[in-house]
C-alpha cells in the first residue's frame, strides 16, 4: 500500500480469522510462502480489508535489495547430507536423500530460510537495543499468540495448539512456521512500542474511532490489473452473470476472491481503503455495480451487499479502546517498517550454494 496507515491496517488483529490473515501477511514479508492457502468461503465470514485484498499480490514479494558497505548480519551455515545417504527404501530400491533435500530446498527451502532469518534480524536490533529476551520470555509470547488466534475460551493449553494446528494445517502452515512468526513479532514489538506509544495524535484516534464506531459499508469487489480483464468482467455481467462468481474466477486479489471478493465493513474514513474506492462505495445502492475504479495501481469492480449504521456510543466510555485498537495497528505497521529495513541494511552470505542462487535472485528482483 502506498500509505504507512493502510500498512497499519493491513496487519491489524481483531479478530480470529483476522489474527491468521495478519499472520501470513507478517509471513509474506519475512518469507515467501507460495503454498499457503486461505480457507473457502464456507468456514466463515470475511475478514480481510480491502488493505488486505489488495496487497496479496500474486506470486512473492521480494525482499529488497542488500545496503553496500554495512555490518554483517547473520550467516547461517547449511551442510547437506552425502549423496549416498539414504532417506528411504521402497520394496528394497534406495531414495535418495541428497535428492529430498535438493527438492525441499528448491520448493520451501528459501521461505524457511527467510523466517529463520527473520527472527536472528529482529533479536539482533532488539539486543542492540538492550532488550534481552529469555526462553520463558518467547514461550509466553508464543503462548498468548496462540491464544489470540484460538480465543480466550479454550483455557487447556493441549486443546488450544490442536486447534490452532487445525487453522494453520488448511493454510498450510505448520507450528513451527509460527512459532517463527511468534519470537520474530515479539522482539519487533518490543522495540516499536515505545516509538508508538510516544506518537499517537488526537486526530488519528478520531479516526480509529469512526472506523470502529461509524457508519460502514460493506462491499464485493473484482480486483483486476489489466484493461483486458476488466472489458471481459463487464460483458460478463452485463450477461447477467454473478458478481461473486465473476470475483471467484478473474479478481487477482488472493485474499478476498474464494469469498466471491467479500470485504469485511469498512467506514467513510477507514484509511486502509483508498480514498477513490470510499467515495464510489458510500455512493452506491445496495446491490448497484460501480464502473472500473482505478485505485493503488490496480482496478477495482465494486458491488454494495449493505449499509451498517454508526453504532451508539460515547467516545469518551471506548477511549481506552480506542487508543489500545489504534496503538496495535501502529505498532504492527512499525515491526513491519522495521523489519524492511533491517532486510535493506544487513550483509547476509548464504553458504549453501542453492539456497544462495535463490536468495540473490530474490534480493535483486524489483519488489
Amino acid at each position: 500500500m502506498t500509505t504507512h496507515l493502510m500498512t497499519a491496517i493491513r496487519t491489524r488483529w481483531q479478530t480470529r480469522a483476522g489474527l491468521l490473515a495478519a499472520f501470513a501477511a507478517t509471513l509474506g514479508l519475512a518469507a515467501t510462502l507460495a503454498s499457503c492457502t486461505r480457507p473457502s468461503a464456507a468456514e466463515g465470514p470475511p475478514s480481510e480489508t480491502m488493505a488486505d485484498a489488495m496487497a496479496a499480490r500474486p506470486g512473492p514479494q521480494p525482499a529488497p535489495p542488500a545496503a553496500k558497505g554495512q555490518p554483517s548480519a547473520v550467516a547461517v551455515p547449511i551442510t547437506a547430507p552425502a549423496p549416498v545417504q539414504a532417506i528411504a527404501t521402497v520394496n528394497g530400491r534406495t531414495l535418495s536423500y541428497s535428492a529430498w533435500l535438493n527438492l525441499m530446498k528448491r520448493s520451501h527451502g528459501l521461505s524457511a530460510f527467510q523466517q529463520i532469518l527473520a527472527v536472528e534480524l529482529a533479536r539482533q536490533a532488539a539486543e542492540a537495543k538492550g532488550i534481552i529476551l529469555t526462553e520463558s520470555q518467547l514461550e509466553t509470547a508464543f503462548r498468548q499468540e496462540i491464544a489470540d488466534v484460538v480465543g480466550p475460551e479454550t483455557k487447556d493449553p493441549a486443546e488450544s495448539e490442536r486447534l490452532l494446528r487445525a487453522i494453520l494445517t488448511r493454510r498450510g502452515v505448520c507450528m513451527d512456521e509460527f512459532r517463527l512468526s511468534a519470537y520474530r513479532n515479539t522482539y519487533l514489538r518490543r522495540i516499536a512500542e515505545p516509538i508508538i506509544e510516544a506518537g499517537i495524535s488526537e486526530d488519528a484516534l478520531k479516526i480509529e474511532f469512526d472506523r470502529l464506531y461509524g457508519p460502514k459499508v460493506q462491499v464485493r469487489h473484482i480486483q483486476l490489473s489489466d484493461s483486458g480483464s476488466v472489458s471481459k468482467v463487464m460483458e460478463a455481467m452485463e450477461a447477467g452473470q454473478d458478481f461473486g462468481d465473476l470475483a471467484r474466477k478473474y479478481s487477482q486479489s488472493l485474499d478476498s476472491a474464494p469469498d466471491g471478493g467479500l470485504l469485511a465493513p469498512f467506514s467513510q474514513l477507514d484509511p486502509s481503503v483508498p480514498p477513490e474506492l470510499r467515495e464510489v462505495a458510500f455512493g452506491l445502492e445496495i446491490g448497484k455495480v460501480s464502473g472500473p475504479v482505478r485505485a493503488d495501481g490496480w482496478t477495482q469492480i465494486l458491488k454494495l451487499e449493505k449499509r451498517l449504521p454508526a453504532e451508539p456510543v460515547e467516545y469518551d466510555k471506548v477511549a481506552a479502546d480506542v487508543r489500545r485498537s489504534l496503538k496495535d495497528q501502529l505498532v504492527r505497521q512499525k515491526t513491519q517498517e522495521l523489519l524492511r529495513n533491517m532486510l535493506q541494511s544487513a550483509s547476509i552470505q548464504v553458504y549453501d550454494e542453492e539456497l544462495g542462487k535463490q536468495f540473490q535472485s530474490l534480493r535483486q528482483a524489483k519488489p
